[in-house]
C-alpha cells in the first residue's frame, strides 16, 4: 500500500493532473541590488519542487536595479514606497496564491 503524496495534485481539464501552489516566499526589499541575488540563489537551490512555490518581491521604492534583478530570477514583483515593511509584507500575503506563507 502506497503513501499520499505530500503535495497533492488537482485534477485539471481532461483528467490532467495539475500542481497546486503550496508556498509563497514574501521578500520585502529595498534597494537590495547588493544582497537580493544572494537571497533569489539560495530560495533557487531549494530541495524542492519550483512549481510548489512562488516568489514573491515587494519593493519599496528603491533606486537600484532591485526590480530588474527579481524580474531576472524570474520573481513577481509588487512595488509600494509608501507602507513600511510589515506593510510590505502583508500586501505580499494578500496577494500570495500559496496555501503557506513564508
Amino acid at each position: 500500500m502506497g503513501t499520499a503524496p505530500i503535495f497533492p495534485l488537482a485534477q485539471g481539464i481532461h483528467g490532467i493532473a495539475i500542481v497546486t501552489l503550496q508556498v509563497s516566499i514574501i521578500i520585502p526589499a529595498y534597494n537590495e541590488e547588493k544582497y537580493l541575488p544572494a537571497c533569489l540563489e539560495s530560495v533557487k537551490n531549494l530541495d524542492f519542487p519550483l512549481e510548489h512555490y512562488e516568489v514573491i518581491v515587494i519593493d519599496n521604492g528603491s533606486a537600484d536595479s532591485t526590480i530588474e534583478i527579481a524580474h531576472q530570477y524570474g520573481a513577481r514583483v509588487l512595488q509600494n514606497d509608501v507602507l513600511n515593511v510589515s506593510g510590505l509584507r502583508n500586501l505580499g500575503a494578500k496577494e500570495a496564491k500559496g496555501k503557506f506563507l513564508a
